[in-house]
């Protein structure tokens, strides 16, 4: 599933640069991808149906889209929060 690959990938990364652990950068894209693949999965649509991350193949009506595109963004929004928080004191409303 996306949830190994993205687990495979995070150890992978950390494991050819140790490094990164203290990086925000790292923390930043890691958590927003998470984001995107927690709530397409809690919000039960297809990874296919992601226009975030699949706008060329995306059939979904313009409703479905909308919806995918919102939860998908406040997924990734809602997982980077903590961190932007921790690294940079503050959190940015319009992503």
């Amino acid at each position: 599933t996306s949830l190994d690959v993205f687990g495979a990938s995070g150890f992978l990364s950390l494991l050819l640069n140790p490094a990164w652990v203290v990086d925000p950068s790292f923390w930043l894209s890691y958590s927003a991808v998470f984001g995107l693949v927690f709530a397409s999965h809690f919000a039960k649509i297809p990874e296919s149906e992601i226009p975030l991350l699949n706008p060329e193949k995306s059939r979904a009506p313009w409703k479905e889209k909308l919806r995918a595109a919102a939860i998908t963004s406040l997924g990734a929004g809602l997982m980077t929060l903590p961190f932007s928080i921790f690294y940079f004191g503050e959190f940015s409303l319009s992503g």
